[in-house]
């Protein structure tokens, strides 16, 4: 029967040795008061520094452009591409429509000269034969008018 007994006093004085253990050797946090107050200012200090960072990231991210934001401008810079390739398309085809004009133009001036170079001897011809007229009419009114007179 002292067996078990002996057994629980031991385990009663050793629970009481570690508890005396531990009450004598806590003193509190005052083992390293200058090592704790440098570790305490320099917590202090990264966590300013960490505060400094989120603060910065966040500006950061509000002014960076999001991927949607840039996909939308590469699809409305996308869209006046095709936009500037239809006018540019359009000037093209005005283009050759002038120089096709400009060309008609061309042959209908160069047919026009020829015409009026055609005209021109025409109307040579037409004022040679009415002088020839005319002085065949002046000799006949030469010959009609004295005879008619008397």
């Amino acid at each position: 029967m002292i067996g078990p007994y002996l057994e629980l006093v031991f385990i009663v004085l050793i629970i009481a040795g570690v508890a005396l253990a531990s009450f004598l050797s806590w003193r509190g946090g005052s083992a390293n008061p200058v090592g704790t107050r440098t570790i305490e200012r320099d917590m202090t200090s990264l966590s300013n520094r960490v505060g400094k960072i989120d603060t910065t990231l966040k500006a950061l991210g509000e002014q960076a452009a999001s991927k949607s934001s840039v996909d939308e401008v590469k699809i409305a810079l996308e869209n006046e591409r095709k936009k500037i390739d239809v006018i540019y398309g359009k000037i093209d085809g005005i283009t050759e429509d002038l120089v096709e004009m400009r060309e008609a133009s061309a042959k209908r001036s160069e047919l026009t000269l020829r015409e009026i170079g055609k005209l021109g001897a025409q109307t040579a011809r037409t004022d040679a034969r009415v002088d020839g007229m005319a002085a065949q009419i002046g000799l006949i009114y030469q010959v009609v008018v004295p005879k008619g007179m008397q």
